[in-house]
Order: C-alpha cells, then structure tokens, then sequence
C-alpha cells in the first residue's frame, strides 16, 4: 500500500472495523450521491491543504496500510468469511458436515451450495494473495 487515499465520504460498506476518516483516509464530505457545485469547487483548496501537511499525508499513509494488513489483505478477508458463515451454521450441531481442509473452522449442516460460494471466494482470494505476492 503506501498511498494516502481520499474518499468522497466514507464508505457506506459495513465493515467489521470501518475505516475512521483523518487516520486512514481523508474525506471530501461529499455524503451524498451528487454533490452540490460548491462542495466541488471547494474540493481544489482541501486537496492543497492536505498536500501541503506532509507529516500529515505519511500519517494517514501509514495508518492506511497497517489497516489494510490488519483487516483486508486476501487471508484476512477469508478468514472474516468463514467466520461469518460459521457464525450463521454454528448453532446447529447436526451430523452433517463440511470442513475447509487445513481450517479449525468446521460447518455443520451447511448448504452444499453455500460451501461451495464459500470455497470460491476463498479460491479467488488465495489466486489474489498469489498474484500480489509475486
């Protein structure tokens, strides 16, 4: 990572730990769909001000990218998958089940269908962390 992100406003996303405005991006405040003329106009001026505090932008950097390792690197974002369908089949203790090889999480009577979304996802997220690490 290493970038210092601005965002419109900040994302709408339900994240499991949202990202705060001014510690890992800067936010426009433009906190609706179409912005009005004036709130574009005075886009220029924060953009400026903002480069203008360097420690600032290596601040926000820094804490974008420790937020990024934290919680969405490729791992970490299918591990937050398993946990949530764990979370959603755990209650129920029958004696059908389905494991992830290599994984303490196990799913118990859980929809073949929804293993399958879920191995996907995790297949697409391990080629991610491949590419990115190559």
């Amino acid at each position: 990572m290493g970038s210092c992100p601005v965002l419109d406003r900040a994302p709408w996303t339900l994240w499991p730990e949202p990202p705060v405005a001014g510690i890992h991006f800067l936010d426009l405040g433009l906190d609706r769909p179409a912005a009005t003329a004036e709130e574009y106009e005075a886009i220029p001026e924060k953009l400026e001000a903002w480069l203008a505090d360097e420690e600032g932008i290596r601040r926000v950097s820094t804490n974008a990218a420790e937020y990024f390792d934290r919680y969405l690197k490729p791992a970490k974002v299918g591990g937050q998958i398993l946990s949530a369908i764990n979370a959603v089949v755990s209650h129920d203790q029958g004696s059908e089940a389905c494991s992830v090889s290599g994984r303490a999480t196990r799913f118990t009577r859980l929809p073949f269908a929804l293993f399958l979304a879920a191995a996907a996802i995790l297949w697409v997220l391990a080629k991610g962390l491949e590419l990115t690490s190559t």
